[in-house]
C-alpha cells in the first residue's frame, strides 16, 4: 500500500534530513536502492562485508591477490600491489567505504519510509477536498502541505517536465549543476541485456542534447572515475516496460532503465530538467587565476570565483515514471500533396523522442516508389526504398519503431484511375458519392473485394514495401471508408452474404498476407460498425488489431472501445490534430478529442494511441498547427492523470474562473518550453489562439463538425454546400477582430530579434495561415453582408478579394518548399486558383 502510494500521483515531498556526502559512486548506489529493499538487505549486506573482511585477510596471510566487486554489477576487479598483494591501509580504506555506503543506504531507506508515510497521510487528507480529475483519473491530486510548519512544495520549474512524470519527489539539499568549462563525465555501467550498438545510440544522442547547451560529454571507462551522470539498465528495480528511475544530488545524477527505452527516457527527462532548471553555468573563460596572471604578466586582482545562485540548478529529487499506455504514436498524411523532405521527417522524430513517442506511422496512397507501378507515383515526388531504410535507421536510434501504412481497399483511386488499374475496382466507371478529401468526385474508389486479383496487388505491394520497415512487426493497411462496397461489382455478392460478411472475408485474405511477410496487420475500426453487424467483431481473429479513429469531440470512443473490448477485439484509439480542412486548426477540439479518446483507451485496455494529422484538400495547414495536438496526445498517453503545469496561485491571479484541470495554457506553455525550448517567447500562445478563430465566426457545431467555416470559403471545392446564408454579419466582424489581433501580436514576435531561425520560420508559416483565414472571412463578410453568391458581387470588390489572394498563393509555394518536396504541390495550388478564377470570372482584363 505505501508503495502504490509512492506511484499513484504527482507529489512533491521534502525529506527530513539529507544524508551526509560520501564518496559518489557509493552515496549514488545507495540512491539507487532507495524504496528498492529493506532494512533486514542492509544488516545481511553488512554481515556479507564482514565475511569478505575476514576472508581478504585469509588470503593476505597466504599471498593472494584481494578481489572487490567495483563495478556493482557482479564483475571481480582485483587490486594488487606491484607485489600482487594489497596492502593493509588499501583494504581497511575500501572497507571504511564499504560501510559507509551501507549505512548511507540505510538511512536512505529510512527516509523514504518517512517520505512514503507523509505521503500516505497527504492523500487521507486530499480525499476530504474536492478534486478535479478527468472521470478515469483515479490518482490523488495533492495540494501544497505544511510540514513541521514549514510549507513544502515541488519547485515550479519541475511541473514543466513533460510529460509529466508519474512520481517525483524532491529533497532537500543544494542543486546539481554542470558547467561549460568542465567534460560532463558519463558512465555506462554493464547492460547485459542491451546491445552495445543501443547503448552506443543513448550515448550519441545524450551527448548531442548535453552539446546544445554548449557542454562536452566525455563518456567514462571505468566507475573509478567521477561520473556526473551514471547510466544503468537495471529491469530488477524498474520493472514495468520503459520505465525509469531517475536520482538527482548535487554530487551527481543517476539514470535508470527497465530496459534501453527506459534509460533513453531518463535521458530525456534529465535533459529537460536540465533546461528547465537552468542547470548549466556557463563559466566565463576569461576570468583571471592566479596563474593565467603569472603567465600573461596581469597586475590584476585574480577574480574570485563565483557564488552558485541556489536556484540555479536542479534540485536533489527522485522521479519513479513509466507510461500509462504502451504505444504512443503520430500518423502523418503524406499522400495529401505534402511529401515532406527527409530532413523534416527526421526533424519530426527528434520531436516526437523529446515527448517519449515511440511509434510513427507515414499514411501513404502512391508516394512509395514501387518498381513496377510508376504510372501512380511519377508526379508525387515518392520516397524510395532507400529513403524508408535511411528512415527507419533513424528511428531507430531514438527507440522510435516505423510503421508502414499503405491503403489496401478504399481510398484506392490513385491507383484506379489509371486504365491498368482500373478493372480492378468495385465501380470501374466511377461513383459520386459526395466530395473526397483528394481527387475527383467521380473516379472509382475501392478495389473490390471479391475479386481475388485485388489481394495479388496489394499481395505485392506489401512484399516490396514491408522489408524497409525494419523497426515494427506490425503492417497498417487501412480498409475505412469503403463507400463504394456492394454498390458496383460485388452487389450481387453483398445482397446474398452480406455486405459484413464480404467484408470480413477480404479482411482475413490480407491478414493472411500480412502474415506470410511476418506481420501483425492493424486496420481502420469504422467499417466494423459502419456495416451495421456486430457479429463482426466477435469474428475477428485474435491477432489482428483495429484502429477505432474519429475527430471530433463528442467521437462516441467509450460506446466503441467498450464494444471492441467486449468482444477480445486488440484495439488503439485514434484521435486527430484537428488541423486539416481549418487552416489554422481547432484548438479546443482537438484538445477534448484527444483526452476522450485516451480516456477510453485507458478505461477499456487499448494497445495503443495514435495521433493523426491528415492533410485532406491541399494540406493547407503548416505543421506548427499540430503543436497542440503532440502536446496533448505525448502528455496523456504517458501519464493520464496529469494536472496542471502552474501553480495554483499564479494561474488564480491570471483566470479567477481556473478549475485547475489541465487545459489551452498548459499547452501554450509546454509548447513554448519544449519546442521552442524558450519559456518566453509566446509563440505557443498565438499558436493556440489563432487555433481557436472557428469559435468566433459565430456558427452551428455542425458547420465546424469536420472542418471550418472559413475554410469552405478559402477553398469552394471541398463542399457543395452555400454557406453564407447561415452565417451571421457581426459574428464574422468579431472573427476578423480577432485575426487581425493574431497577425500584429505575430508581427510584433518576428520584429524581436532573439528568436531563432527555427522559430522566425515557424512564425512566417502561422503568418501566411492567419493571412488566408482572415481572406477567407473577407469573401464570408461580402457574400453574407450582400446574400448572394461570388459570382455577383460587384466587380470591384472581387477584383481587391482576388488582388489579396494571389500573393498568398506566391507565399504558399515558397514556404511550401522549406519543408516539402515539390511533388504535390502543383495539386495544392490548384485549389488555390480555382478559388481566384472564380473571383476573376467575367472581370475585364486590362
Amino acid at each position: 500500500q505505501q508503495q502504490q502510494q509512492q506511484n499513484s500521483g504527482f507529489t512533491s515531498v521534502e525529506s527530513d534530513e539529507v544524508a551526509p556526502q560520501v564518496d559518489e559512486k557509493r552515496e549514488m548506489e545507495g540512491d539507487v536502492r532507495d524504496g528498492i529493499g529493506t532494512q533486514t538487505a542492509f544488516e545481511a549486506a553488512k554481515k556479507e562485508a564482514e565475511k569478505q573482511r575476514n576472508e581478504e585477510e585469509q588470503q593476505q596471510e597466504d599471498g593472494l591477490p584481494v578481489s572487490v566487486d567495483m563495478h556493482g554489477d557482479g564483475r571481480e576487479q582485483f587490486l594488487a600491489s606491484s607485489t600482487s598483494t594489497p596492502s593493509t591501509s588499501q583494504n581497511a580504506s575500501f572497507l571504511e567505504r564499504f560501510d559507509n555506503f551501507i549505512e548511507e543506504a540505510a538511512k536512505s531507506m529510512d527516509q523514504e519510509q518517512s517520505e512514503l508515510h507523509e505521503q500516505a497521510k497527504v492523500a487521507e487528507q486530499s480525499q476530504a477536498e474536492p478534486q478535479c480529475q478527468s472521470p478515469q483519473d483515479t490518482s490523488p491530486v495533492v495540494t501544497d502541505q505544511k510540514k513541521d510548519g514549514q510549507v513544502t512544495a515541488l519547485d515550479s520549474r519541475l511541473k514543466l517536465l513533460w510529460p509529466q512524470p508519474q512520481c517525483i519527489t524532491q529533497l532537500k539539499g543544494m542543486p546539481f549543476t554542470l558547467h561549460t568549462s568542465k567534460p560532463v563525465c558519463v558512465y555506462f555501467a554493464a547492460m547485459d541485456t542491451c546491445s552495445p550498438w543501443d547503448i552506443d545510440n543513448v550515448w550519441l544522442i545524450f551527448n548531442r542534447g548535453l552539446a546544445e547547451f554548449g557542454l562536452v560529454g566525455q563518456r567514462c571507462m571505468s566507475p573509478s572515475q567521477r561520473a556526473d551522470v551514471t547510466c544503468r539498465v537495471a529491469s530488477a528495480v524498474c520493472v514495468k516496460d520503459e520505465s525509469y528511475r531517475m536520482v538527482v544530488r548535487s554530487t551527481g545524477t543517476v539514470l535508470l532503465g527497465h530496459d534501453i527505452n527506459g534509460l533513453r527516457y531518463a535521458c530525456v527527462t534529465f535533459l529537460q530538467a536540465l533546461r528547465l532548471c537552468d542547470a548549466v553555468v556557463n563559466d566565463d573563460m576569461s576570468t583571471s587565476t592566479p596563474e593565467t596572471a603569472q603567465a600573461t604578466g596581469d597586475d590584476t586582482p585574480p577574480t574570485p570565483p563565483a557564488v552558485v545562485d541556489p536556484i540555479v540548478g536542479i534540485p536533489p529529487l527522485r522521479i519513479v515514471d513509466w507510461p500509462d499506455v504502451a504505444a504512443r504514436g503520430f500518423m502523418l498524411d503524406v499522400s495529401r500533396d505534402k511529401v515532406p523532405t527527409l530532413t523534416s521527417l527526421f526533424e519530426l522524430v527528434e520531436l516526437m523522442a523529446s515527448f517519449k513517442m515511440n511509434q510513427l506511422q507515414l499514411y501513404m496512397e502512391h508516394t512509395f516508389a514501387y518498381v513496377d507501378h510508376k504510372v501512380v507515383w511519377q508526379d508525387a515526388d515518392p520516397y524510395s526504398a532507400q529513403d524508408i531504410l535511411e528512415l527507419d535507421n533513424y528511428c531507430s536510434q531514438f527507440g522510435i519503431s516505423l510503421v508502414p501504412n499503405q491503403n489496401s481497399l478504399g481510398h484506392f483511386h490513385r491507383f484506379l484511375k489509371h486504365d491498368r488499374y482500373k478493372f480492378l475496382a468495385e465501380c470501374p466507371e466511377g461513383i459520386d458519392f459526395g466530395p473526397r478529401p483528394c481527387g475527383s468526385r467521380d473516379s472509382p474508389f475501392s478495389l473490390c473485394p471479391t475479386d481475388r486479383r485485388s489481394v495479388s496487388l496489394v499481395s505485392s505491394l506489401y512484399k516490396e514495401l514491408f522489408p524497409n520497415f525494419r523497426t515494427s512487426s506490425i503492417a497498417h493497411v487501412g480498409l475505412d471508408e469503403s463507400f463504394d462496397l456492394g454498390k458496383g461489382r460485388s452487389k450481387q455478392v453483398c445482397e446474398s452474404q452480406g455486405a459484413g460478411n464480404v467484408f470480413l472475408t477480404y479482411l482475413m485474405q490480407v491478414r493472411e498476407e500480412c502474415r506470410k511477410n511476418g506481420r501483425t496487420m492493424m486496420f481502420w475500426a469504422d467499417m466494423l460498425h459502419d456495416l451495421g453487424d456486430e457479429s463482426i467483431l466477435y469474428s475477428l481473429p485474435t491477432d489482428v488489431i483495429a484502429v477505432e479513429w474519429g475527430y471530433k469531440a463528442t467521437h462516441p470512443f467509450q460506446e466503441r472501445c467498450k464494444a471492441m473490448s467486449n468482444a477480445g477485439v486488440a484495439f488503439y484509439v485514434c484521435p486527430g490534430t484537428s488541423s486539416w480542412k481549418s487552416i489554422v486548426g481547432r484548438t479546443a477540439n482537438c484538445l477534448e478529442n484527444i483526452r476522450s479518446a485516451i480516456n477510453s483507451c485507458a478505461e477499456f485496455g487499448g494497445l495503443g494511441v495514435l495521433l493523426a494529422d491528415w492533410g485532406d484538400y491541399g494540406h493547407m495547414q503548416p505543421f506548427c498547427i499540430s503543436y497542440p495536438g503532440i502536446i496533448t496526445a505525448s502528455g496523456f498517453s504517458w501519464n493520464n492523470g496529469a494536472t496542471s503545469c502552474f501553480d495554483h496561485d499564479e494561474q488564480q491571479h491570471a483566470s479567477p474562473d481556473w478549475s485547475g484541470c489541465w487545459g489551452e495554457d498548459d499547452a501554450g506553455l509546454l509548447i513554448d518550453a519544449h519546442v521552442f525550448k524558450d519559456l518566453d517567447c509566446g509563440i505557443g500562445r498565438i499558436i493556440i489562439d489563432v487555433g481557436n478563430t472557428y469559435l468566433h465566426t459565430g456558427t452551428s457545431p455542425e458547420l465546424n463538425r469536420s472542418t471550418t467555416v472559413l475554410f469552405h470559403f478559402l477553398v469552394l471545392g471541398c463542399d457543395d454546400r452555400q454557406l453564407w446564408d447561415k452565417l451571421q454579419l457581426s459574428q464574422l466582424l468579431v472573427c476578423m477582430k480577432h485575426l487581425k489581433q493574431q497577425l500584429h501580436s505575430i508581427k510584433e514576435q518576428q520584429e524581436t530579434l532573439t528568436l531563432s531561425s527555427a522559430m522566425l520560420q515557424v512564425l512566417d508559416e502561422l503568418q501566411l495561415a492567419t493571412r488566408m483565414a482572415l481572406f477567407a472571412c473577407n469573401l464570408a463578410v461580402a457574400q453574407t453582408r450582400r446574400q448572394c453568391d461570388i459570382k455577383q458581387l460587384p466587380v470591384t470588390m472581387r477584383t481587391d478579394l482576388a488582388n489579396r489572394l494571389l500573393p498568398l498563393i506566391a507565399q504558399h509555394k515558397e514556404l511550401w518548399l522549406l519543408r516539402n518536396r515539390r511533388g504535390g504541390l502543383e495539386d495544392s495550388t490548384s485549389l488555390l486558383r480555382q478559388t481566384l478564377n472564380v473571383l476573376l470570372s467575367d472581370v475585364p482584363l486590362s
